[in-house]
This record gives C-alpha cells, structure tokens and sequence, in this order.
C-alpha cells in the first residue's frame, strides 16, 4: 500500500500515516452500507484510494498550503470540520465522532472547493480518500453516488436543525442543549473550538460555564438543607 505522500493529487504533511487494513475495509463498509449497498468493484476502488492516518492534537489534514479536500471516516478520537468565515473568523460546521464521516459535501457531490480544515482535537484516527480521487474515481458509480445522496441528505436535516438552533435559540439554550445531547463531550473539546461550534464568543461560553456551575452547586445546596 502506497503512503499518502505518494498519492499523485497532494503530497501530506504532519501525518502519521498506517497501513490499510482488512480491519479498516470492514469498518468503512460497514459505515458506508448504512447508507445503501455497493458492489464488489465499486469496494475495490474505494479501497485503492483510502488510506489510513493518525492526526494528533490540534493537527490538520493539509498540504504544505492548503487543506486537503476529502471524505473521512472517524474511527477513533475527535475531529473538527471548520471553514474560515468572510472576515476570516474559524467557524466550526460540525464536531464528528467515531463511526461519523466528514469532508467538503458540497465538492464531493460535484460543487464548487469551499476550504475546509479537518483538525484533530484529540489523537484522532481516520479512513480518508482524497477530494479529487473521489470525483474522478468513484462518484460516476450509481452506487456510490446513491450513497453519498442518502448521506447528504441525512446532513441536511442535521444541518437545518443547527442552523435553527443559531437563528432562534439563545446562548445559554445551544449550551444547556449541547449538555443534554452530547454530554459525553463535555470537557474534551477546547473552550474556544466549543464556543465556534455553538456560535459565541469565547467569553459568553465563559461566563454561561460559570453560571451553569453556580446554579449547580446552589441546587446540591439546597437539596442538602434539612
């Protein structure tokens, strides 16, 4: 298996790249199919463009200049898939987890290069297969692209539930939602990679923290007293 500074589309820095493995085949068919059957051929190809890569924490998949454009599977770890806003601010699109996938959706099915940055926030490992490898090696397969729409299309449910949840609910309803629903993150992502995720400033997310956690233990408090 070639390393990834091999491939003919970009050669990758700052990567600890591994070998791809039957394990790995399993795990990335068994996330894909969730979405619909492939064929033996369209898995061959797949295989021959994915490879296996470890990122650490606050690492990105780049070049020595620019992102590398792609679709990952999250084995293992947290991930970060961000853009920069029109005045330059990072703003995170989602924070995926082990068994999700991530990438540029709009190139992949065929649309315009956005940059995006997939950055580790913890040691993270991933299947990826390059933009470029996808377009012109797998997305012309019905089923793949059967597949990729199936996908695209469960995103965007998730995407129009979080850009209502931006328009409409206030600061401290993303917070106590994000607990509600994820609280197995709590602690794990960096305060400002959170607050870009929840769509605040570092220092509402501060002061909404310290709110919550005065209002917790003055709740133990009172549920103490005799």
């Amino acid at each position: 298996m070639k390393s990834l500074k091999s491939w003919e589309f970009c050669e990758v820095f700052m990567l600890d790249i591994g070998s791809y493995t039957d394990q790995h085949a399993r795990s990335l068919r068994a996330a894909m199919e969730a979405y619909g059957p492939l064929p033996e051929e369209d898995w061959e190809a797949m295989a021959r463009g994915t490879r296996f890569v470890r990122l650490g924490p606050g690492r990105i998949l780049q070049t020595e200049d620019q992102s590398v454009i792609g679709l990952a599977l999250i084995l293992s770890g947290l991930i970060s898939l961000r853009y920069e806003g029109l005045q330059g601010e990072g703003r995170i699109k989602s924070i995926c987890e082990p068994g999700q996938f991530c990438g540029d959706l709009n190139y992949l099915l065929g649309g315009n290069d956005v940059p995006v940055f997939i950055e580790a926030i913890e040691f993270s490992e991933l299947l990826f297969v390059t933009g470029p490898y996808y377009r012109q090696q797998l997305l012309h397969r019905p089923a793949v692209a059967r597949s990729l729409q199936a996908y695209a299309s469960s995103l965007l449910l998730r995407k129009l539930e979080r850009e209502r949840s931006l328009l409409c609910a206030s600061a401290e309803a993303r917070l106590e939602d994000f607990f509600k629903t994820r609280p197995h993150l709590v602690g794990r992502i960096p305060q400002k990679t959170l607050a870009a995720f929840l769509g605040m400033a570092p220092e509402t997310l501060c002061r909404l923290r310290a709110k919550r956690h005065k209002k917790f233990w003055r709740d133990e408090t009172e549920f103490k007293l005799p």
